[in-house]
């Protein structure tokens, strides 16, 4: 069956969706997405990725015609015209059709809207029980302009993430040129030290992960200390534990990096903590 998509102010067969050759989207990756998670029909901290979304729209200037509230809507009528409760979502919108790759656009806009809504591809249950490996993967120009937000002007993190799957890693975990680490290709990264729970700051160029701040939050809530430090790719290699934080993988342990074990090579009892956490809270 042909699944169902909002685009462009309705809902229609994804077979029917047309994007002009023009859309800058396509042209020059001018636009910004999300990803989110559902459960049992209802997405988790929707409020907040939509505010991040209309957070890079404002930075990128574009005017989209929905509100978040009607947004919002949108994910709900695609959610159940297409059947599903526990399902990945995506929101991407564009800068629409422009006059030409190189042409800076200025003035009104219309922009490309889309949502679209498919079975759920989270990690495997035994990724949970037995951890996944991870790569380290060096930017050698630095995060870039569209660090710390989700532009679809992606390509790089995509290649990050294809050099893992190419050397059998669930993940690459970025680290500038000076070796500071930064984030996951597809996630944020969290390290166990001392019985600390540490993840980069947002100046040091991830993106505002939504589970990054669950978890920095339940840290409070739980009585564990930690929060947001410097780290280095040293930091990685010595931690008693690493885990990686998504919407779609929640909170996933690390039990190798390049090849070396984390700890013992099981996941830690920090991590299994924040993942009952997590999953108490959803």
């Amino acid at each position: 069956m042909t699944p169902f998509v909002y685009f462009n102010g309705d809902v229609v067969a994804a077979d029917q969706v047309r994007i002009t050759a023009a859309d800058r989207g396509l042209l020059v990756g001018e636009g910004a997405f999300e990803t989110l998670r559902s459960y049992d029909g209802r997405v988790f901290r929707l409020r907040a990725h939509l505010s991040r979304l209309f957070s890079a729209l404002t930075w990128l200037d574009l005017e989209v015609p929905e509100s978040p509230n009607r947004l919002a809507e949108v994910v709900g009528e695609v959610l159940r015209r297409n059947a599903l409760a526990d399902a990945r979502i995506r929101i991407t919108i564009t800068a629409g059709p422009g006059a030409g790759a190189a042409w800076v656009e200025v003035g009104a806009r219309q922009p490309t809207r889309l949502v679209e809504v498919g079975p759920l591809d989270a990690p495997s249950v035994d990724a949970y029980r037995q951890g996944v490996p991870a790569m380290t993967y060096t930017l050698a120009h630095g995060v870039g302009l569209v660090s710390g937000r989700k532009a679809t002007s992606y390509v790089g993190y995509v290649m990050a993430r294809r050099a893992a799957t190419r050397a059998g890693a669930a993940e690459a975990i970025l680290v500038g040129p000076g070796q500071e680490v930064v984030e996951g290709a597809m996630s944020s990264v969290f390290v166990v030290r001392d019985g600390g729970i540490y993840t980069p700051p947002l100046s040091d160029g991830p993106l505002a992960g939504i589970t990054r701040q669950v978890v920095l939050e339940q840290l409070v809530e739980l009585g564990l200390e930690g929060g947001e430090l410097h780290l280095h790719v040293s930091d990685l290699q010595t931690a008693d534990e690493v885990f990686l934080t998504s919407s779609v993988s929640e909170v996933l342990p690390v039990v190798s990096l390049d090849g070396r074990l984390v700890g013992d090579g099981h996941p830690g009892p920090v991590t299994q903590r924040l993942v009952a956490a997590y999953r108490a809270l959803v």
